[in-house]
């Protein structure tokens, strides 16, 4: 009897094993998720790499048609500034927290540096007004590459409060 049992278990899991990748890894068309490129959906963050510079659009980049959308809060939890070992030296902001509902989309404005080489960043979300949305946290994990700059003292300033200084 115990023998049929672990034959039994041992086929279905090369059974399932056997599904096309597309069946295994896809999201369920039941469960969509307003910011499908920041979040998961769960209560634990997911990370992705976010250019802000470059000849690519990052998703945190506002859009022209996002004036019918209405501005929320982001809550920042911690941040932290990572200098890259590279030439040129590459600068990526880590920034976590949570957004007011999973409908809100994160936004980010980089300021470029002002005279004394400060770098303002202003991260904030857009909801649509008319949307009906669960009322949760939506907790949040995003790498901003920042890029490069020309060589110099510079301080990062998130939403007016110092997040670090480095010399490119």
């Amino acid at each position: 009897m115990h023998k049929l049992g672990l034959f039994l278990l041992v086929i279905s899991w090369l059974v399932s094993g056997c599904m096309p990748v597309s069946q295994q890894f896809e999201p369920s068309e039941a469960q969509p998720t307003p910011v499908e490129s920041l979040t998961s959906g769960e209560d634990k963050p997911v990370s992705s790499e976010t250019p802000v510079t470059g000849s690519t659009r990052s998703p945190l980049e506002p859009l022209p048609d996002e004036e019918k959308l209405s501005r929320g809060e982001v809550f920042i939890d911690g941040s932290q500034l990572q200098v890259l070992e590279s030439f040129p030296v590459q600068i990526v902001l880590v920034v976590n927290g949570t957004l007011p509902t999973p409908c809100h989309q994160l936004r980010m404005v980089m300021n470029p540096p002002d005279e004394k080489n400060r770098i303002d960043l202003e991260l904030y979300s857009l909801v649509d007004p008319d949307m009906m949305c669960v009322q949760m946290l939506q907790f949040f994990e995003e790498r901003i590459n920042l890029g490069s700059f020309p060589s110099g003292n510079y301080e990062i300033y998130l939403n007016g409060d110092k997040v670090g200084d480095f010399t490119s």
